[in-house]
Protein backbone atom coordinates (compact mmCIF):
# COMPACT_ATOMS: atom_id res chain seq x y z
CA UNK A 1 0.00 0.00 0.00
CA UNK A 2 1.00 3.44 -1.06
CA UNK A 3 2.09 5.36 2.45
CA UNK A 4 0.35 9.18 2.82
CA UNK A 5 4.11 10.37 4.05
CA UNK A 6 5.67 9.39 0.39
CA UNK A 7 2.81 10.72 -1.67
CA UNK A 8 3.19 14.16 0.33
CA UNK A 9 6.95 13.93 -0.27
CA UNK A 10 6.77 13.44 -3.90
CA UNK A 11 4.26 15.92 -3.91
CA UNK A 12 5.93 18.70 -2.46
CA UNK A 13 7.67 20.03 -5.12
CA UNK A 14 4.82 20.21 -8.22
CA UNK A 15 2.79 22.03 -5.03
CA UNK A 16 5.65 24.36 -4.73
CA UNK A 17 6.48 25.10 -7.75
CA UNK A 18 3.04 25.65 -9.04
CA UNK A 19 2.09 28.01 -6.16
CA UNK A 20 -0.26 25.34 -4.88
CA UNK A 21 -1.64 24.48 -1.39
CA UNK A 22 -2.20 21.17 -0.59
CA UNK A 23 -5.36 20.40 1.50
CA UNK A 24 -5.82 17.05 1.94
CA UNK A 25 -4.33 13.61 0.98
CA UNK A 26 -6.32 10.39 1.51
CA UNK A 27 -5.83 6.68 0.88
CA UNK A 28 -7.69 3.96 1.26
CA UNK A 29 -6.79 0.43 1.83
CA UNK A 30 -7.93 -0.59 -1.69
CA UNK A 31 -5.14 2.03 -2.77
CA UNK A 32 -7.36 4.34 -4.11
CA UNK A 33 -5.88 8.09 -3.53
CA UNK A 34 -7.51 11.29 -3.16
CA UNK A 35 -5.77 14.36 -3.63
CA UNK A 36 -7.39 17.86 -2.81
CA UNK A 37 -5.45 20.35 -3.89
CA UNK A 38 -6.34 24.85 -4.10
CA UNK A 39 -4.56 28.11 -4.44
CA UNK A 40 -5.38 31.55 -3.76
CA UNK A 41 -5.84 32.17 -7.03
CA UNK A 42 -8.34 29.46 -7.88
CA UNK A 43 -7.69 25.50 -8.95
CA UNK A 44 -8.01 25.28 -13.20
CA UNK A 45 -8.02 22.04 -14.56
CA UNK A 46 -5.23 22.20 -16.06
CA UNK A 47 -3.58 22.47 -12.43
CA UNK A 48 -5.43 19.19 -11.67
CA UNK A 49 -4.07 17.34 -14.80
CA UNK A 50 -0.41 19.18 -13.93
CA UNK A 51 -0.64 17.52 -10.10
CA UNK A 52 -2.09 14.16 -11.73
CA UNK A 53 0.30 13.26 -14.54
CA UNK A 54 2.96 14.43 -12.10
CA UNK A 55 1.95 11.93 -9.29
CA UNK A 56 1.22 8.94 -12.19
CA UNK A 57 5.23 9.35 -13.26
CA UNK A 58 6.48 8.88 -9.99
CA UNK A 59 4.25 5.70 -8.42
CA UNK A 60 5.18 2.67 -10.47
CA UNK A 61 1.79 1.23 -11.39
CA UNK A 62 3.97 -2.57 -12.19
CA UNK A 63 4.35 -2.52 -8.06
CA UNK A 64 1.15 -1.18 -6.99
CA UNK A 65 -2.57 -1.07 -8.33
CA UNK A 66 -4.13 2.30 -7.78
CA UNK A 67 -6.70 4.68 -8.54
CA UNK A 68 -5.97 8.42 -8.53
CA UNK A 69 -8.07 11.58 -8.28
CA UNK A 70 -7.00 14.59 -8.13
CA UNK A 71 -9.44 17.56 -7.50
CA UNK A 72 -10.42 21.20 -6.30
CA UNK A 73 -12.22 21.17 -2.67
CA UNK A 74 -16.12 21.44 -3.53
CA UNK A 75 -17.36 24.89 -2.68
CA UNK A 76 -19.46 23.47 0.02
CA UNK A 77 -16.10 21.68 1.81
CA UNK A 78 -14.79 23.30 4.83
CA UNK A 79 -11.97 25.13 5.24
CA UNK A 80 -9.04 22.45 5.88
CA UNK A 81 -5.88 24.91 5.95
CA UNK A 82 -5.00 28.16 7.07
CA UNK A 83 -4.11 29.08 3.57
CA UNK A 84 -7.01 28.41 2.85
CA UNK A 85 -8.68 31.44 4.82
CA UNK A 86 -6.27 34.09 3.07
CA UNK A 87 -8.28 33.20 -0.09
CA UNK A 88 -11.54 34.35 1.64
CA UNK A 89 -10.91 37.65 3.28
CA UNK A 90 -13.90 39.72 2.77
CA UNK A 91 -16.20 37.18 2.43
CA UNK A 92 -19.56 35.56 4.61
CA UNK A 93 -17.96 33.00 6.79
CA UNK A 94 -19.56 30.26 9.40
CA UNK A 95 -17.24 29.31 12.25
CA UNK A 96 -17.61 26.41 14.32
CA UNK A 97 -15.67 26.67 17.32
CA UNK A 98 -14.41 23.61 19.33
CA UNK A 99 -17.69 24.51 21.79
CA UNK A 100 -19.70 23.88 19.08
CA UNK A 101 -20.79 27.32 19.11
CA UNK A 102 -21.30 28.71 15.78
CA UNK A 103 -20.47 32.39 14.66
CA UNK A 104 -21.16 33.69 11.50
CA UNK A 105 -19.51 37.11 9.59
CA UNK A 106 -17.04 38.66 7.36
CA UNK A 107 -13.78 37.18 7.33
CA UNK A 108 -11.42 40.24 8.02
CA UNK A 109 -8.19 39.37 9.07
CA UNK A 110 -6.02 36.06 8.60
CA UNK A 111 -2.56 36.19 10.63
CA UNK A 112 -0.31 33.38 11.72
CA UNK A 113 -2.85 33.67 15.31
CA UNK A 114 -6.00 33.12 14.03
CA UNK A 115 -8.65 35.09 12.57
CA UNK A 116 -10.52 38.41 13.32
CA UNK A 117 -14.36 38.06 12.10
CA UNK A 118 -17.04 40.77 11.67
CA UNK A 119 -19.82 39.65 12.96
CA UNK A 120 -23.47 41.00 12.19
CA UNK A 121 -25.57 42.16 15.35
CA UNK A 122 -29.03 41.51 14.77
CA UNK A 123 -31.66 44.23 15.40
CA UNK A 124 -32.04 45.34 18.87
CA UNK A 125 -28.83 44.28 20.19
CA UNK A 126 -26.07 46.94 21.32
CA UNK A 127 -24.50 48.43 18.92
CA UNK A 128 -21.00 50.28 18.27
CA UNK A 129 -20.62 53.41 18.77
CA UNK A 130 -21.29 54.15 14.78
CA UNK A 131 -24.26 53.15 15.45
CA UNK A 132 -23.59 50.17 13.23
CA UNK A 133 -24.60 46.35 13.90
CA UNK A 134 -21.38 44.64 14.09
CA UNK A 135 -18.67 43.34 16.41
CA UNK A 136 -15.33 42.18 15.76
CA UNK A 137 -14.10 38.78 17.38
CA UNK A 138 -10.86 37.90 17.71
CA UNK A 139 -10.13 33.88 17.28
CA UNK A 140 -7.19 31.70 17.99
CA UNK A 141 -6.67 29.03 15.55
CA UNK A 142 -6.88 26.41 18.67
CA UNK A 143 -10.45 27.89 19.40
CA UNK A 144 -11.33 26.97 15.55
CA UNK A 145 -12.75 23.82 14.25
CA UNK A 146 -13.54 24.78 11.00
CA UNK A 147 -14.79 27.34 8.70
CA UNK A 148 -17.17 27.26 5.47
CA UNK A 149 -17.76 30.32 3.02
CA UNK A 150 -21.58 31.32 3.36
CA UNK A 151 -22.61 31.27 -0.91
CA UNK A 152 -25.06 33.56 -1.44
CA UNK A 153 -26.73 33.49 -5.07
CA UNK A 154 -28.33 37.25 -4.98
Amino acid sequence: MIQETYLKEILEPVIRDNQLLLVDVHITPQNRITIVIDSIKGVTIDDCVLVNRYVEERLDRESEVFHLEVSSPGADQPLKIREQYLKHRGRKMQIELLTGKQLTGTLREVSEEGIILEQEIPDGKKKNSEGKGSGIVSLGWEEIKQGKVIISFK
